[in-house]
């Protein structure tokens, strides 16, 4: 199973090696992803074994020569031909070099999606359900490979998930409490960032929505981000009165972030991986989609809980975060028409359902 991607659809990913693992339970299932991504693959998508390779076009580095994803491919190519795979999987529709790969690594049953860049290298591939989720298209990918290899077998709809360590817990409990965060607290994190600029929100805004909940509501408020986004943290947490409870810039491992979030009534963001990340811990999210498209990369399960925030601008959603047609480079029309209230209101309506007092159960004569 080929996935190149980072940790947002990596996740969105994971229930396709879930659903076969519980399909197919003799066959053996490896996955070649990211260094970036191997940890979440590990925890959520039940994997024999997982291989790495720096996939060219997702390092987030320059190449180092227009040769290099070539050098690589035959590199992989030659590790995957000793291990005599009888089915490959490519589960990013466009993946090109996935799919190639696969072919020259000789594999003989080479799946994947009917896209004009990837289907030479195929043996069977599937439609592209544009406006189908990404889990959806993943899951259909999997009852392709069951099938073919026990024409009886059906993959079951699973949702992706991701399972959080004792200790990473206790860990996020003490950090939290060093805070002045107690057990009994209403807390809020507000995860700013993303992997592409142009899909994030003004700092100012999301300083106005903290303000408010504090305000309204009396919330703990925890600020998450990477080390890149120290600055973009910063933004966030000035003026805040009062100042966020913890700032968090790349100090913890993923399974911590995931303890974190798994401790929150709730988690704002736009879209990026540790949004989809706090809710495959189970935890309430709300988030803004600019560019992107949320019917196919947005939340799932409960939509009272797990709900979505968009302008519904014409041009919506583009799909195009590397130069979109607007222009933009950051905070585009179809973010910076959100407005502040909107997102504050859906925030209160979420945690208004958390805090609800469950119904009585019916008294017998």
């Amino acid at each position: 199973m080929i996935r190149p991607d980072h940790l947002g659809d990596a996740l969105l990913a994971a229930p396709t090696g879930v659903a076969l693992r519980v399909a197919l339970p003799a066959a053996r299932i490896d996955w070649l992803v990211g260094p970036w991504a191997a940890e979440e693959v590990e925890r959520a998508g039940r994997p024999n074994e997982i291989l790495t390779c720096e996939f060219p076009g997702f390092a987030r580095r320059p190449k180092r020569s227009p040769w290099e994803p070539y050098g690589e491919l035959v590199r992989q190519a030659r590790r995957l031909r000793v291990r005599r795979y009888d089915i490959a999987l490519v589960l990013r529709p466009d993946h090109w070099w996935g799919a190639l790969l696969t072919a020259a690594a000789g594999i003989p049953r080479r799946l994947g999606y009917r896209v004009p860049e990837c289907r030479p290298f195929l043996t069977d591939a599937l439609a592209v359900d544009r406006g189908g989720h990404a889990v959806e298209r993943g899951l259909a990918l999997a009852r392709l490979a069951a099938r073919l290899v026990d024409p009886s077998a059906e993959a079951a709809r699973i949702e992706p998930t991701f399972s959080v360590h004792a200790e990473e817990r206790a860990w996020a409990s003490a950090r939290l409490a060093a805070s002045g965060v107690g057990d009994d607290s209403l807390l809020v994190a507000i995860h700013p960032g993303s992997g592409a600029a142009v899909k994030n929100w003004l700092p100012r805004r999301w300083r106005e929505v903290a303000t408010a909940l504090q305000r309204d509501l009396g919330i703990s408020l925890v600020l998450t981000g990477g080390t890149a986004e120290a600055g973009l943290l910063g933004d966030v947490a000035a003026a805040l009165e009062p100042p966020p409870a913890l700032v968090v810039a790349g100090e913890t491992t993923l399974g911590q972030l995931g303890a974190l979030f798994a401790r929150c009534d709730l988690v704002l963001g736009g879209d990026s991986g540790p949004l989809h990340l706090a809710a495959a811990v189970g935890t309430a999210t709300v988030r803004l989609y600019g560019p992107t498209d949320s019917a196919q990369f947005g939340p799932r399960g409960d939509a009272a809980r797990q709900r979505v925030v968009e302008a519904t601008l014409p041009c919506q959603p583009c799909g195009n975060i590397v130069a979109p047609p607007c222009g933009a480079i950051s905070a585009p029309a179809c973010l910076r028409m959100i407005p502040t209230e909107q997102v504050v209101a859906e925030a209160e309506q979420v945690l208004a359902l958390g805090m609800s007092p469950p119904p009585l159960a019916p008294r017998l004569c």
